[in-house]
């Protein structure tokens, strides 16, 4: 499978934001990437992907879980900024109806990313202040990514949320099942 190059790009602005300039350079040298700009609407193979994480992980001393919820906090901050902070306000003012508009989001991304297999989210209201999300990938390994998202629209929403997931659905394998409290 392959992910398009905006996902690359953010990896490589969090690496640069965080470990500075030196720490991509490290990053590029460790995977023996040359090239190392990306184009948002062109794809690369995933096994890049998953190098330039594990990469980063071993330069900064962090599991390659820690590393993918900080790329999944900082996927939220840059395409609210880059380019994407438009769409992001149309999919909904709160994390329910963001959340709830995912998926309809992605298809209109569609026609503009054509070999795009996005996943899939399916939010739902356990209380007032609980949401229960299921997330569909044909990706494995993803989860700590989505927490860290999940983390990041807390921010944009100027919210504080207490993430936990707790393993695959029962009625699927490529399910994952994340609670999400919303503390205020």
């Amino acid at each position: 499978m392959c992910m398009y190059g905006l996902v690359n790009k953010v990896i490589k602005d969090a690496i640069i934001q965080r470990y500075g300039l030196s720490g991509w350079q490290a990053v590029c040298k460790g995977i023996e990437l040359e090239d190392d700009i990306f184009v948002n609407l062109q794809s690369y193979p995933d096994e890049l992907t998953h190098r330039m994480v594990a990469e980063a992980a071993s330069y900064a001393g962090q599991s390659v879980p820690d590393m993918l919820m900080e790329f999944g906090r900082h996927w939220i901050k840059y395409n609210a900024v880059h380019g994407y902070g438009d769409m992001l306000k149309l999919a909904g003012r709160d994390l329910y109806t963001f959340l709830s508009n995912l998926d309809h989001m992605h298809a209109g991304m569609s026609h503009v990313f054509p070999e795009l297999r996005p996943p899939s989210f399916r939010c739902e209201r356990l209380g007032e202040n609980q949401l229960k999300l299921h997330y569909r990938s044909e990706r494995q390994g993803l989860a700590s990514f989505v927490t860290g998202m999940l983390q990041g629209l807390g921010g944009y929403f100027e919210a504080t949320l207490e993430v936990k997931h707790t393993g695959s659905c029962t009625e699927e394998p490529i399910c994952e099942v994340f609670i999400i409290d919303i503390k205020a």
